[in-house]
């Protein structure tokens, strides 16, 4: 989709298909054109309605807060996994040092014990990372900043056109627009991908997620 008038009146500018535009009607039969003000007020309005409103805010709070609780459950199960690697460790330098002591000395016993030294300060540097976190305290969200966040986004929105547009390029693009017929209307349906990322990053809960390895997109 591209603007296919050169109206410099933002009013009677229009969006239209590029490729029938520039290879014409034998490469694509979609003449279909919408104005921008009409496309740009129709996303605001599906993003108001379906985000803020307040069984959307209801929704998004306890899908978080059920998330936050499958984290802090899977760190609870990591923790004493690895204790249970630091337990086994423990007991196999126990073993090293009793055949040292019995005189049993060689390189593969000496390799064996620095090998089992390195996974135990590892193994220990992983739990106190995990008790500095649970130290920092358990990470919350509530209704009334989720709103203050979504107050923000909405002052963005009706903000000026560029940060309006770069908010969508970030957090639902791309808009995919299908022309259709129905009951003798013509118009398009926009479908999108919400990236996950930058909503929740938006309503300032980025630092509760690990979307390492992943784009994030719902």
């Amino acid at each position: 989709m591209v603007v296919v008038t050169g109206n410099p009146r933002r009013g009677e500018r229009r969006y239209g298909c590029g490729f029938h535009r520039e290879k014409g009607p034998h490469i694509c039969a979609n003449q279909l054109t919408v104005k921008i003000d009409t496309v740009e007020q129709r996303l605001l309005q599906a993003i108001r309605s379906r985000i803020m409103n307040p069984d959307a805010v209801h929704y998004l709070i306890g899908v978080v807060k059920q998330q936050l609780d499958a984290f802090r459950s899977v760190e609870e199960e990591t923790r004493r996994d690895l204790e249970k690697q630091a337990h086994q460790v423990d007991e196999e330098l126990r073993n090293i040092e009793r055949a040292i002591l019995a005189g049993v000395l060689s390189e593969t016993t000496t390799a064996l014990l620095q090998d089992r030294e390195a996974q135990r300060r590892s193994l220990r540097e992983r739990v106190t990372a995990l008790d500095a976190r649970s130290a920092a305290g358990a990470l919350r969200v509530d209704g009334d900043s989720v709103t203050r966040y979504l107050t923000k986004l909405e002052d963005l929105l009706n903000g000026d056109a560029e940060r309006s547009n770069a908010f969508f390029r970030s957090h639902v693009a791309p808009i995919m627009c299908t022309p259709v017929k129905e009951q003798g209307r013509q118009f398009y349906r926009a479908t999108v991908g919400v990236n996950g990322y930058e909503m929740i990053k938006s309503l300032g809960l980025a630092q509760a997620f690990d979307f390492a390895g992943c784009g994030g997109w719902i």
